[in-house]
């Protein structure tokens, strides 16, 4: 369910501080990533305009709302677990979900449902920062 939440959250914070360049690409790693210099400039506008530490203010909002409906939600390990994510695994990590997530919006536009099956496969095979937070806050 946490990983629901950050995952769809990454997606909507992604959008106000990323141009769409940086999504046609498939990196094999975040090294990579970043060696493309489109995405270093939309990384280094993103931290000058205050988003990375307003994407970690969002997510504990929208965690706070959520603990209000599920009393389970560990907000302060989530808050922990943000704050030791650098700003550069944040942002690789909203692309990279963006960019999967427009893949699956493409397959079921195309009603490609074996394409939408093998790309929903995939990219769960991907730890993400969203599945590492679930990983680490969720209670036993």
């Amino acid at each position: 369910m946490l990983k629901v939440k950050l995952k769809n959250l990454s997606i909507a914070l992604l959008m106000f501080f990323i141009s769409s360049a940086a999504f046609a690409t498939e990196y094999a790693g975040m090294s990579e990533f970043y060696a493309d210099e489109r995405n270093k400039q939309a990384f280094n506008n993103a931290v000058a305009g205050g988003m990375m530490n307003k994407s970690r203010e969002q997510m504990m909002v929208l965690c706070e709302k959520e603990k209000a409906k599920n009393k389970s939600m560990d907000c302060e390990c989530i808050a922990k677990a943000l704050n030791n994510t650098t700003d550069e695994e944040m942002f690789y990590e909203s692309v990279t979900s963006y960019r999967e997530y427009q893949e699956r919006v493409q397959a079921a536009k195309d009603k490609d449902q074996e394409k939408l099956e093998q790309l929903k496969q995939k990219h769960a095979k991907r730890i993400g920062l969203g599945q590492k937070i679930d990983k680490a806050c969720s209670k036993k």
